[in-house]
């Protein structure tokens, strides 16, 4: 790393801790954009929340170490948020304690998205309950049809394979079918007879 990166190294460690890292990434990032020229709409404030979101993180990470005792000479070795986050998280947990120091930030977080992606938040949750509310019509129409199938399937299954009628109530085709059951059993009565007859009658006389 040479003596000069060294330096360069524990300076943003010492003043930004884990912050050194990302920092680089953010560098990097910005020199694709200017080398590609690409113009964002509203820069500076696409710039001042991506900003904003670095020092929160920084703040975010230095919160926890403020517990313990020794949580300057870590900040000063590069733990955690290092010097500035740990200046910006004891100003936070003096005025508003642990919990009140993550609301704090959270909500300064959301106003940061909103900087960097310029859309509000009403337009997103508006967009999003529009959404759940086809997801949950689609949800219902699918549980409807199942019900409507589900019905279907019992009724058939208690409605019997045969018809049961009253005995003053017995349909006339049920006469009919016996009188024809009867008509042919007679007609096959009758062509066996004659069938009969006529071998007997061919039958040599000895």
């Amino acid at each position: 790393m040479g003596i000069v990166g060294k330096i360069i190294f524990q300076t943003a460690t010492r003043n930004i801790g884990l912050g050194a890292y990302i920092f680089p990434i953010l560098l990097l990032f910005l020199g694709i954009v200017i080398l590609f020229n690409y113009k964002p709409l509203n820069p500076y404030h696409k710039l001042f929340g991506i900003s904003f979101l670095f020092i929160i993180f920084l703040v975010f990470t230095h919160l926890r170490l403020l517990l313990l005792d020794n949580s300057y000479s870590l900040a000063m070795k590069g733990a955690g948020g290092g010097l500035l986050g740990y200046y910006f998280a004891n100003s936070l947990y003096l005025y508003f304690g642990t919990k009140g120091a993550y609301l704090v930030l959270i909500s300064l977080s959301l106003i940061s998205a909103l900087f960097i992606t310029q859309v509000s938040y009403f337009y997103i949750f508006r967009n999003l309950g529009n959404k759940i509310k086809i997801i949950l019509n689609n949800i219902y129409n699918i549980l409807k049809n199942i019900g409507a199938k589900i019905s279907k399937s019992s009724r058939r299954k208690k409605e019997p394979d045969y018809q049961e009628y009253e005995p003053d109530e017995i349909p006339k085709k049920i006469f009919k079918i016996e009188r024809n059951r009867k008509k042919e059993k007679k007609l096959e009565e009758e062509t066996i007879f004659d069938r009969d007859y006529q071998e007997t009658k061919q039958e040599p006389k000895v």
